[in-house]
């Protein structure tokens, strides 16, 4: 698990603003609170998973609609795969939401091969 302190209301409350952030901004949220959030290392750990998620998410995101548009008659299929995986990060991200507002420092329950952030 996180070797993280248990969190104080502020620090809930910027987590809770990373994982929604996320939903709607993709990464800009989170990498402005890592950013600038030096002092708080709940809303650190938080922006860094964040990140870690929706980063390599986005590569995944643009290869799969690159393929949709450029492979005729099975586009589609890309479409749908793409679809899906960004239902799944909407899911994960809520999940996040839920776990920083319960003061849970949150993992990604399936490791990404590649954490950018440490």
């Amino acid at each position: 698990m996180s070797n993280v302190s248990a969190p104080n209301q502020d620090d809930k409350t910027l987590g809770l603003i990373i994982w929604v952030g996320t939903i709607f901004t993709w990464f800009i949220v989170a990498l402005v609170i890592y950013l600038t959030k030096k002092d708080s290392e709940f809303a650190q750990d938080q922006a860094k998973e964040a990140l870690n998620l929706v980063i390599p998410a986005g590569g995944v995101s643009i290869v799969l609609s690159i393929l949709a548009g450029i492979i005729p008659g099975v586009g589609f299929i890309f479409s749908i795969v793409g679809m899906l995986f960004g239902l799944a990060i909407l899911v994960l991200c809520i999940m996040g939401a839920i776990a920083v507002n319960e003061g849970r420092a949150y993992r990604v329950p399936f490791p990404l091969p590649i954490r950018l952030i440490k």
